[in-house]
């Protein structure tokens, strides 16, 4: 098992948006490809606005391949999601799950 980790500051007007569209889009479609587990969302207030850890489990690399493309290491944050952050990773971080 593979865990992708990505964080983003959220302007603070935006958290239900934000949530809505991980669920309604993000993790919907990531729900549809063969090799994804689960996904969870952390969140924790910081000077800079809302911080969001977002955590995709997957099967192995090839599964996250079949969602992100070939360059796994980069973030994918369509325009719609940028307009409400504050700011964004532009790399996403693997680990493998030990347990």
């Amino acid at each position: 098992m593979i865990s992708r980790q990505w964080k983003c500051i959220l302007k603070e007007e935006a958290h239900d948006q934000y949530i809505a569209f991980l669920n309604g889009v993000v993790f919907k479609s990531a729900g549809k490809l063969p090799g994804f587990v689960h996904a969870d969302i952390l969140k924790r207030k910081t000077s800079k606005g809302l911080e969001f850890l977002v955590i995709t489990l997957w099967e192995d690399l090839d599964a996250i391949k079949a969602f992100a493309g070939e360059d796994i290491e980069k973030a994918m944050v369509p325009e719609e999601a940028q307009l409400m952050m504050v700011s964004f990773d532009k790399t996403v971080q693997h680990y493998e799950v030990i347990l």
